[in-house]
């Protein structure tokens, strides 16, 4: 089945960083990242929380190279959260998660530094590949991705990943990927979401996170 396809695209959007903070600057911006990033108590009472993958692996894919460079600068100067993977316990599947995490980076110039690679043409080409790779065996599949129209923070881009496959047995499996990716001063928000039809609205999660950011930054 395409199940747990969010880590492997968040892996090659690089959503997560493995260094920890060392000066008392970059301790503040671990406890802000911490502080604004999304809980279980910002979704239904009905969700539930896994633990996240390790997504600190390049991607290994070759359209993937900008994101993978952006995400090992960033190893080197920002603090960084990682959401679990929240899961909605309706979906039988179990394919219905959002997963994301924020960045804090000493000033907003790396922040848009980390952020330029996203807005740019080839990470629809990244996300076109990883969604390629996943339909490997597959006999029959169609990959499409297209871009969302986002409007937060001060800058903003989204991406949807629609996926789907049949098997040797003629079952065919879908799953269908938001990625959105929003810069907020010096902070950066990666959230995505999947779900077998449609994924789960991410506006309001987003704006929860900005939100919290303007008190904290």
């Amino acid at each position: 089945m395409l199940r747990r396809l969010l880590p492997a695209l968040a892996i090659a959007c690089a959503a997560v960083l493995v260094a920890a903070p060392a000066g008392a600057g970059e301790a503040d911006d671990q406890q802000i990242a911490e502080d604004v990033s999304l809980t279980l108590d910002d979704f239904p009472d009905d969700w539930e929380a896994e633990p996240s993958s390790d997504l600190g692996e390049p991607s290994g894919i070759d359209e993937c190279e900008a994101l993978d460079d952006a995400t090992a600068t960033a190893l080197e100067v920002a603090a960084y959260e990682e959401t679990p993977l929240f899961v909605d316990p309706d979906d039988p599947s179990g394919e219905t998660t959002v997963e994301g995490a924020v960045f804090v980076f000493p000033k907003a110039k790396a922040a848009k530094r980390y952020f330029r690679p996203y807005a740019d043409d080839a990470a629809r080409e990244c996300f076109q590949a990883v969604g390629d790779a996943t339909v490997e065996g597959y006999p029959e599949s169609e990959v499409g991705t297209s871009d969302l129209r986002v409007s937060a923070g001060d800058a903003a881009v989204g991406y949807r990943l629609e996926i789907e496959g049949t098997n040797d047995a003629g079952v065919t499996d879908s799953v269908v990927l938001d990625l959105i990716v929003v810069r907020q001063g010096r902070a950066v928000v990666n959230l995505g979401g999947q779900g077998p039809e449609e994924p789960p609205d991410l506006d309001e999660l987003i704006d929860t996170v900005l939100e919290r950011l303007d008190d904290e930054l």
